[in-house]
């Protein structure tokens, strides 16, 4: 058996931990045949498998899992917030910045950066006009720093 065949198994019958670790490894992989798995596992009831099956998603190239990890925006935890923004930022899904622009102002600081972050790898003009709204309101030096290199103020 391969070693995706055994992450693949993990991922469906593991225990938490291992499916977690069995997400991040298949996004270490690269691997397009473990999509469907993954986007499968964005539905548990653990944090830490939402979270790393998310980034797992975009570090594939997921395409077809923008919708999904759009909807993990709203999600519970802060820690699958970030992961959705950032995988939604390496797949530069243009589709997704009316929804991350919506996050953009999170009480988290993680799930901030991961949005601006996001925001300033797809560009466009829709996502420069909200990063310049958004660093007037920013009280993260850090985060008014990214936004402020992106755009050359």
């Amino acid at each position: 058996m391969s070693s995706y065949e055994e992450l693949i198994l993990q991922l469906q019958n593991g225990t938490p931990e291992e499916k977690a670790n069995a997400a991040a490894e298949l996004g270490h992989l690269k691997d397009m045949r473990a999509v469907h798995f993954l986007k499968e596992n964005l539905k548990s009831k653990d944090m830490v498998v939402r979270d790393n099956c998310a980034f797992a998603l975009g570090e594939i190239g997921a395409k077809d899992s923008v919708r999904d990890l759009t909807k993990l925006l709203d999600d519970e935890s802060k820690l699958v917030k970030k992961s959705a923004a950032k995988a939604l930022g390496m797949l530069k899904a243009t589709e997704a910045v009316d929804s991350l622009c919506q996050k953009i102002n999170d009480e988290s600081y993680l799930v901030r950066k991961s949005v601006v972050r996001s925001l300033i790898q797809i560009g466009g003009e829709k996502a420069k006009k909200k990063l310049k709204e958004h660093l007037l309101k920013e009280e993260n030096t850090f985060i008014q720093n990214m936004i402020k290199e992106y755009l050359r103020i």
